[in-house]
């Protein structure tokens, strides 16, 4: 029995979730056949009152097997307890069968890519499982190379397509279709992109690097085919998708200074982008208004996200490439690529002996040499297996610039680059003192804000499952990049006094106006705060309020939204609702949760209504 089927932990109504694009096709069973069959049925139904006979259907086991383990790759990192053993168990079976069955292999193939797409977030818990996979069995990690890159070739090849191009043009009416989950093709690129991206260690001469720039420069040239007084909503978004994704790159392998100079190279490139700059904010694409420009300010100016991703990643190249945003992956999986790594250097000192023990007896002069060169010589390494990646067609120019608009593209992301993209800001850190959400221009905030924005339209609508991924989005990176999952403002203006310098404790022990029980409870929470902040939870960032950014963001979509708004209603409420759950567990006050529900729909409210 292998590790992962012996591997049982308590599961919930999310690990059914399956990706939509990776549906595990199976086959038919067929029953027995002739006459003999035919009549042993009619005298059973006969016997049981006309009752026809429960069959059990047993698939295949390989099938079994191959849904069994895409439930446990839904699950990676939902718990990070198991992710560990279930990074290792999870590798055995695909490293034994992928490679020689095919039902397997198109099952778990197509499960990548329908995770990639609809859960973006956990593109780095993929690829720490291909790794450990390729260092087991090479083939399987050329099989996963090969599958991606024909994908994202297919996808290229799709968009040069006159028949398509010509379909889309007649269906221009329908081209946003409210509840689709289908985010578009650009979207399908910069998220398969992002996945080659996060596999970099198994990938030959730096080819992702080579990839990017071809796109990079696809979109500087399409711009300039355009014009500079027009503006092209798809030069705006290869260039994002682009600049957004180089950190990725740089995350699977960050102790690899070639590769960084190479991103740097990226970066150098992308400064010859010329984006279209709005003079000024039109008043349909601007999400606060006002009556009277002399004596009301808007509450921020308005800000394209085209504009801010350069500088955003620039600054993080500035600062030696610091990417611990992004979960460290390769930590977890480092000990077990070592340990796999020896046991290929042991099975090769093995085959080296059995060799040599079967040339027989060699002369004596050469037995006296040998020991002196063998120990003069160092034996080469195990290397972890690497494949190349070809380079992909792109589309003619020609048939770009058809797509420039992207107003014949079919997609609910796709379609958010038509106009330009005004970020929606809700949270002002002036009403509290201190920031509760990272600044808008840096890269944590636009990578998350894209990230949540992906992971709502393309998870097929199902918003409990939707809801659950938002509240555990947090596990994905660093956590100690944020606040404790539900902190009060009023813990959060506690860990800002603290660091501050501000000593609360002393504070509050000289204050004789609080009675003694009142202060021992304060003093007992500022204690607690402090022992977190002695962890690194020094942050005042919530998670969950970047999330309902997010959200909010795609609802005032504008000039119209991508989908309907009460779904992004139901969407915030739900996932508030859920929250509860939490209150209760720690014993916390549920009117708490009430309460941020109630001002999630107040709000919600006025917007529909507004």
């Amino acid at each position: 029995m292998s590790e992962v089927e012996s591997h049982k932990r308590k599961r919930d109504e999310e690990d059914e979730y399956e990706p939509s694009e990776a549906r595990v096709e199976l086959p038919e069973l067929s029953g027995r056949e002739g006459a003999g069959a035919s009549r042993e049925r009619i005298e059973h139904n006969e016997e049981h009152g006309g009752h026809k006979r429960q069959r059990r259907a047993f698939l295949p086991k390989i099938i079994e097997l191959a849904k069994r383990i895409t439930v446990d790759i839904s699950c990676l990192g939902d718990n990070p307890q198991y992710l560990t053993k279930d990074l290792d168990s999870i590798s055995l079976p695909i490293s034994k069968e992928l490679e020689v069955a095919d039902e397997f292999r198109n099952a778990i193939l197509e499960f990548f890519y329908g995770m990639a797409i609809e859960q973006p977030h956990k593109v780095h818990c993929l690829s720490g499982l291909i790794q450990l996979c390729n260092v087991k069995n090479p083939k399987v990690g050329q099989y996963i190379i090969e599958y991606l890159h024909s994908k994202v070739q297919e996808i290229l090849d799709g968009l040069s397509d006159e028949e398509s191009v010509e379909k889309n043009e007649q269906d221009e009416a329908n081209m946003i279709i409210y509840g689709s989950s289908e985010c578009g093709p650009w979207d399908r690129l910069k998220l398969m992109l992002r996945f080659l991206a996060s596999l970099s260690p198994i990938l030959e001469d730096y080819s992702v690097v080579t990839i990017f720039k071809t796109f990079l420069e696809t979109s500087i040239n399409l711009q300039e085919e355009i014009g500079g007084e027009t503006r092209s909503a798809l030069s705006e978004m290869i260039f994002f998708s682009i600049i957004s994704s180089i950190p990725y790159i740089i995350a699977s392998d960050r102790d690899n200074e070639e590769l960084k100079t190479r991103c740097n190279e990226l970066l150098k490139i992308g400064e010859n982008f010329k984006y279209y700059q709005l003079k000024s904010t039109p008043e349909f694409l601007q999400h606060f208004t006002i009556s009277n420009p002399e004596s009301q300010n808007l509450p921020y100016e308005p800000k394209q996200m085209v504009s801010l991703i350069l500088p955003a990643v620039k600054k993080l190249s500035e600062d030696g490439w610091n990417v611990d945003l992004f979960f460290d992956i390769q930590t977890i999986i480092e000990p077990y690529i070592n340990a796999e790594l020896e046991k290929m250097e042991s099975n090769k000192d093995q085959e080296m002996k059995s060799e040599e023990g079967n040339e027989g007896e060699n002369k004596e002069e050469d037995t006296e040499v040998e020991p002196e060169k063998k120990e003069s010589e160092e034996k080469p390494k195990a290397q972890v297996p690497k494949h190349s990646l070809p380079q992909f067609k792109m589309p003619k120019m020609e048939i770009i610039k058809k797509h420039s608009g992207l107003d014949k593209s079919v997609g609910n992301i796709d379609s958010l680059w038509r106009t330009p993209r005004i970020i929606l800001q809700v949270f002002n850190p002036s009403s509290i003192g201190f920031d509760t959400v990272p600044p808008v221009e840096s890269y944590i905030s636009l990578l998350l804000r894209d990230l949540t924005q992906d992971l709502v339209q393309n998870m097929e609508y199902n918003r409990i499952i939707v809801s659950k991924q938002l509240l555990i989005l947090h596990l994905f990176f660093n956590k100690k990049l944020f606040a404790q999952p539900n902190s009060s403002i009023d813990k959060l203006s506690l860990i800002n006094d603290l660091n501050n310098g501000v000593d609360l404790i002393d504070d509050l022990e000289n204050n004789d106006e609080i009675p003694p029980e009142a202060k021992a409870q304060m003093i007992e929470s500022t204690r607690a705060v402090q022992r977190e902040l002695e962890e690194g939870y020094t942050s005042t960032w919530k998670m969950e309020k970047i999330i309902t950014d997010s959200i909010l963001n795609l609802m005032f979509s504008l000039p119209k939204s991508s989908n309907p708004l009460i779904y992004y209603q139901s969407l915030l409420a739900d996932t508030c609702y859920r929250d509860l759950s939490f209150l209760r567990r720690h014993g916390l006050d549920l009117s708490i949760g009430l309460f941020i529900r109630s001002v999630t729909l107040d709000l919600i409210g006025n917007g529909l209504n507004g």
